[in-house]
């Protein structure tokens, strides 16, 4: 962005009990002065001790860093939601009122050039109703290409995103369409990963059965089988700085999460064509999927080869 330039893209900053990783954030949303801010911010759970002091402090630190010329909008909440509903909701809320946006929740730390990034693209795409949404996070880290700015993939990371009101508008996070039966035969005609398509399954199960209590599970299956493509940097834009305690999800980290972070060169390389670069979605994938069998057979290429053979074989 042009120096001492505002955003004019609206952002909704989602955050909980976290003041030291919400600081962090906020100042990087500072670095780029946004004219609309929204907060959201979920209750704090009753049995959790000193909970209630550590939502109170965090939306006392809002409350009063908010130091540029800004419109900001709140939904404080009262009692404790949870992760899907809360979320869910505080999206809906923000879609509501404005057509395109970014959305960042309190340990996801972005590059100053993601905003930027986030912004021409929601408004270059902004009625091709065949992205359903931008992501800041690439997994990989760099991709190969180089070449371009970003690619298109089957699926995206919510660990700093844009999307549109058109999109919103469609998703429910409680739509029974994700418990179809036929959910994993939609899923492998989508993303051509068997492991890929079996896991989100059983993930987005365990979301209705209430062993999961998130949302971005039922986000990207309702892209995925409505053949919307996500928009990923070919450099990640996004470091997550929420693992350890306090964390809701994000309880232990490895290696793999610590990615570096870059900014975009402007201005941005574009592809030439709209289609899912599927060997960068499949590379993508794998760095979410447990690691299982296929993982530790890796080492042993030949015993792989024969595996993999086997599978095949028996069409699992």
């Amino acid at each position: 962005m042009v120096q001492g330039s505002s955003l004019s893209t609206p952002i909704l900053l989602l955050t909980f009990n976290r003041l030291e990783t919400t600081k962090r954030v906020l100042e990087a949303i500072r670095e780029v002065k946004p004219t609309l801010l929204y907060l959201a911010s979920d209750g704090p759970r009753l049995e959790k001790e000193y909970e209630a002091e550590k939502v109170a402090q965090v939306r006392a630190y809002l409350d009063n860093a908010i130091d540029w010329d800004c419109e900001v909008k709140k939904l404080y909440r009262d009692s404790n939601l949870g992760c899907k509903e809360s979320v869910f909701s505080s999206i809906k809320w923000f879609f509501e009122q404005e057509e395109f946006g970014i959305v960042l929740e309190d340990d996801c730390l972005p590059s100053v050039s993601f905003f930027q990034f986030c912004q021409e693209l929601l408004i270059k795409y902004i009625d091709d109703e065949r992205i359903g949404m931008i992501s800041g996070r690439n997994n990989l880290g760099a991709y190969k290409d180089e070449c371009l700015s970003y690619v298109f993939s089957t699926g995206g990371s919510i660990w700093g995103w844009a999307t549109w009101q058109r999109v919103v508008n469609q998703f429910d996070v409680n739509d029974k369409t994700l418990l179809d039966s036929n959910l994993y035969e939609y899923l492998l005609s989508a993303t051509s990963d068997r492991d890929e398509s079996r896991y989100l399954t059983e993930q987005v199960a365990a979301t209705f059965t209430g062993q999961s209590n998130t949302w971005d599970f039922q986000w990207g299956v309702f892209q995925k089988i409505n053949s919307m493509l996500a928009i990923v940097p070919t450099r990640n834009l996004i470091e997550n700085i929420g693992f350890g305690e306090g964390a809701t999800h994000t309880v232990k980290a490895d290696n793999s999460h610590n990615i570096d972070v870059f900014n975009v060169d402007f201005p941005l390389k574009h592809p030439s064509v709209i289609l899912a670069d599927r060997t960068f979605s499949k590379k993508l994938a794998s760095t979410y999927l447990p690691r299982g069998l296929k993982h530790h057979l890796k080492r042993l290429p030949f015993v792989l080869a024969v595996y993999t053979k086997l599978k095949a074989a028996v069409g699992k």
